[in-house]
């Protein structure tokens, strides 16, 4: 798909806090793509410089393309930035920006 992922559980990183893994991100000049609803919080967003992906349902076998596929479509459309979180699940993308 064309989309550079890091995976922290794979890195020297592992186990960092939530304020931590976003201050990485935002040295490493990457955005955050995680499941973890604290991610959602309005200080975290502004925190961010490169912005938060949040996927919101559960993932399965039947639904990982489509999540994938609205992650690639936000991305190519460049609504990600500073201050910005996505919602994405297999059928939306709900961008908000602070």
């Amino acid at each position: 798909m064309g989309v550079d992922v890091l995976w922290l559980n794979e890195t020297q990183h592992r186990g960092l806090g939530n304020s931590e893994l976003l201050e990485l991100a935002n040295r490493l000049g990457r955005a955050v793509l995680t499941r973890d609803r604290d991610f959602t919080a309005q200080y975290m967003i502004k925190r961010s410089e490169h912005g938060i992906i949040y996927v919101s349902e559960s993932l399965t076998k039947n639904n990982i393309p489509n999540i994938a596929r609205n992650i690639k479509q936000l991305l190519d459309r460049g609504l990600l930035g500073e201050s910005t979180t996505a919602i994405v699940t297999s059928t939306t993308i709900h961008v908000i920006k602070f």
